[in-house]
């Protein structure tokens, strides 16, 4: 077997020597004692061309400069080296800088290898953390639904059961290259690692409460596998067996407890409204209160997404379930700002799909109809608006320390921009566009705050 070996560096790399700051000083005064030609065409030494030119020159040769000219050429190297890897799809990857390394090597599947890891698009060395996105599985891996509701009778997950009679010709191998395609968006987006949920209006909270279950499982298993074939670029929030008609939440907390204790999921998805009727208690009421105290145990957070529409009103409108996002999420919103959750459970936290749901249109200090609590460290809302004009004001109402970056890739975001052409859900650079948001600002929201709701993220980090 033949091997590719790939090496880069930069001249003049002080920072792998043990004293580094006085090399520094001397590749400084090193470069002031050299000879150029000055723009006369004579040959001067540079301290000659410096005293002709003032300051000019002196200031673009003291450590300080030489520092950053060290790190832009560190970062065009990276940039330089990932086309190169993705061009040669490596075996194992062996960095050399100033800090400590170690060789990594792990064995790679031909899906993974045929869609090799991107490595240079973090935001100013920060990895890009979203925190909304959901299963990406082919129509096939849902088909044994059918024969679930049709035989009204569960069945077991076909993924963890391997029950080939209801595979209806899938295979785990087949999943697992469709879900590559889910890999090259992100790469496609600049997005490094994303939470992984259920798809919210596929959690058929309609069904009968003996086959909520079954189905719970099956999905979860399935973000269970995403997740085990990218672990670098997924990490999982399960789907919960909702069943609005029982005494409280206590019925979620089996599977609450597979997906963390077995599975490894850091978070948990949560519909305010599950079978779409709004039957369900607020998410303020305490009949939520087993399953959050036991993620505050866990030390897990919670997404609150909508999820189905059930209203016979909507019955006309194409893909309905976006108007029970809209509310209920709002409702949601209300709720947990008005009500007493975070008083009963201060360490919980929750984060609220689609920036909230809908926008206030009340004075922020308008205590009537808005909400006063300081709740930044409890509740959080993502990004994932792909109107600008919508953005812009959920973030500017919502503030900066409650904003975590997402977008639902891939999802209902794919329609273009009619200037750009680029797909809705491409965020990251219409982020990076905003002017009135500060580079720190823009740090919290693509890494601080996701990060600070879901400490998960560090397992992919």
């Amino acid at each position: 077997m033949s091997r590719v070996v790939a090496v880069a560096g930069s001249s003049h790399s002080p920072m792998l020597t043990p004293d580094h700051e006085a090399v520094w000083a001397l590749r400084a005064s090193t470069d002031m004692s050299a000879r150029y030609y000055d723009r006369d065409g004579v040959v001067r030494a540079t301290t000659d061309i410096a005293a002709r030119r003032g300051d000019e020159l002196a200031a673009h040769q003291t450590t300080k400069v030489w520092r950053e000219k060290w790190e832009a050429s560190q970062r065009a190297i990276r940039i330089r080296c990932s086309a190169c890897v993705r061009g040669h799809r490596p075996s194992c990857l062996h960095p050399l800088s100033s800090r400590p390394t170690r060789l990594v090597r792990r064995s790679l599947t031909p899906t993974q290898l045929n869609h090799p890891r991107r490595l240079s698009d973090m935001y100013n060395e920060l990895k890009v953390l979203d925190v909304h996105s959901h299963v990406f599985a082919p129509i096939e891996a849902y088909s044994h639904l059918t024969a679930m509701v049709g035989a009204n009778t569960p069945i077991p997950s076909v993924v963890r059961s391997k029950r080939s009679g209801m595979s209806f010709g899938w295979s785990e191998d087949k999943i697992v290259e469709f879900m590559s395609g889910h890999v090259k968006l992100l790469d496609q987006r600049g997005i490094d690692v994303q939470i992984l949920g259920p798809r919210p209006f596929l959690s058929m909270g309609w069904m009968p409460a003996h086959l909520q279950p079954a189905w719970t499982e099956h999905v979860n298993d399935l973000i269970d596998l995403q997740c085990r074939s990218f672990p670098d670029r997924f990490i999982g929030a399960c789907q919960l067996p909702h069943d609005v008609h029982a005494p409280d939440a206590s019925h979620c907390l089996a599977e609450l407890n597979r997906c963390v204790d077995q599975l490894g999921f850091v978070a948990a998805y949560v519909s305010p409204d599950p079978d779409g009727k709004r039957t369900a208690p607020g998410v303020h009421s305490t009949w939520w209160d087993p399953l959050y105290a036991r993620c505050v145990e866990l030390d897990i957070p919670i997404i609150i997404h909508g999820t189905m529409n059930a209203d016979p009103r909507a019955a006309d409108i194409p893909n309905n379930y976006q108007l029970n996002f809209l509310t209920e999420q709002y409702l949601a919103g209300q709720f947990l700002t008005r009500g007493h959750v975070f008083e009963r459970h201060p360490q919980l936290r929750v984060l609220i799909c689609h920036c909230g749901g809908a926008l206030e249109r009340f004075i922020a200090t308008d205590d009537t109809h808005i909400g006063q609590r300081d709740l930044v460290d409890n509740l959080f809302y993502d990004t994932c608006a792909y109107d600008i004009d919508f953005l812009t004001a959920a973030i500017r109402q919502k503030g900066v320390d409650s904003m975590c970056f997402g977008v639902e890739t891939p999802g209902s975001g794919s329609a273009p921009r009619p200037d750009t052409g680029r797909p809705g859900d491409d965020l990251v650079p219409v982020i990076d566009s905003f002017e009135w948001l500060t580079t720190t600002d823009k740090e919290k929201i693509f890494h601080h705050n996701p990060l600070r709701f879901c400490d998960g993220f560090a397992r992919a980090l």
